[in-house]
């Protein structure tokens, strides 16, 4: 099985609109899968199936904050973001995520749902980020705000995880 890398994952808790405190990830309900740091391999499961993933223990309870990571190698078919819970390995059961197609290409789910808006070319060393800012959920790429849109969060939100392997 081949590993998928995010090589600085971090859960950030916004202070202020400047200052912003940042968590190493304590993996949990890890599903069909070993974790090494910031390493996640899956070990079992269905071959292109959405049965592989984690979920962070750490969680934003409340007001600004968001989740960032480092896409570590572009083969790997992968979602992540923030969710209010982790029901499932389901691509739908991340609230609001990038999903990467291995090839190249990102866009935005939410609920396992297509965002127009958020389609975006990546490699690896791209930083990309969910934000909970203000009333709204931010998809940021290196810097970039990609889009945003009012929203209503459900409380506390966590990273969540899921992986397949390549389609």
């Amino acid at each position: 099985m081949r590993q998928f890398h995010l090589p600085s994952i971090i859960l950030g808790l916004l202070l202020t609109s400047t200052a912003a405190l940042a968590q190493p990830i304590s993996w949990a309900n890890m599903a069909h899968v070993a974790a090494g740091g910031s390493v996640l391999q899956k070990v079992s499961g269905c071959d292109g199936c959405d049965d592989t993933g984690a979920s962070s223990f750490e969680t934003i309870d409340s007001g600004e904050g968001y989740v960032e990571f480092t896409v570590g190698e572009a083969g790997a078919f992968f979602l992540a973001g923030l969710s209010h819970g982790d029901d499932s390995t389901s691509y739908a059961d991340i609230d609001y995520a990038f999903r990467f197609n291995g090839a190249g290409w990102a866009d935005v789910l939410e609920n396992g749902v297509y965002q127009s808006g958020g389609d975006t070319p990546y490699e690896p060393g791209d930083v990309f980020r969910v934000a909970i800012f203000g009333n709204k959920i931010q998809y940021i790429r290196n810097g970039v705000v990609l889009m945003e849109h009012p929203q209503t969060v459900q409380y506390p939100v966590l990273l969540d995880v899921a992986r397949s392997e390549e389609h």
